[in-house]
């Protein structure tokens, strides 16, 4: 709240942006955007916009300054439960950075496109299992339409991510009831990567019992 409060003593416009940046420049940045931030929090939107608006001169010409205020003002927007403009599917296609492909996600997942969420996250988790985030929102994904099977794997590989392998079984053999109650449920690819990942998991969770043995 200190840097809120010294953002609001600050005077608009600020100072002209300098190639390079001055020191008043860099101080003004650093200011502004943790005011943007904390007005977030506070749920002051107008005023996070307000500011967002006094940084975006800093970052024309630079475009890993403007991709973060763009996702800046994206989590603005989804705080506010406003529909976020920037949050487009060719950038999230092409996104390759997690907190974009996060932010994105989120953004996408608010805006009912569920489908192109779950294209590009399977994508990725595959890249990376261990993003307990990223496997949660695809768990949201799937969820939304209307693949319980695959939401409640991804739910799962979210907690083993997590370490919580007790969990995550769980929630593996919640699935494997629901492909025995109704076997149209799931493919048997997927069913046969429930299978797999439970019996590694059981392994797992002995492995761990064992080792507190050990430690005691």
């Amino acid at each position: 709240r200190s840097m809120l409060a010294e953002a609001q003593r600050r005077p608009l416009p600020l100072a002209a942006p300098q190639t390079p940046a001055s020191a008043d420049n860099v101080r003004d940045v650093g200011t502004l955007y943790a005011a943007a931030l904390a007005s977030m929090q506070l749920r002051d939107f107008a005023g996070a916009r307000t500011f967002m608006g006094a940084l975006r001169p800093f970052a024309v010409g630079v475009p890993r300054a403007s991709d973060a205020l763009d996702l800046l003002a994206i989590e603005i927007d989804l705080q506010a439960g406003t529909p976020a403009a920037l949050a487009s599917s060719a950038r999230f296609a092409s996104a390759s950075n997690r907190a974009e492909v996060l932010v994105l996600a989120r953004a996408l997942l608010a805006s009912q496109r569920a489908p192109e969420v779950s294209g590009k996250l399977q994508t990725w988790v595959t890249a990376n299992p261990r993003d307990a985030q990223a496997w949660q929102l695809l768990a949201t994904a799937y969820g939304n339409q209307g693949q319980a099977v695959r939401a409640i794997r991804a739910e799962a590989e979210s907690r083993a991510a997590q370490l919580d392998y007790p969990a995550a079984l769980d929630r593996l053999k919640a699935a494997q009831a629901m492909m025995r109650s109704n076997p149209a449920s799931a493919d048997f690819v997927e069913g046969s990567i429930i299978d797999t990942r439970a019996r590694q998991l059981e392994s797992l969770i002995k492995e761990q019992a064992l080792q507190e043995k050990v430690d005691r």
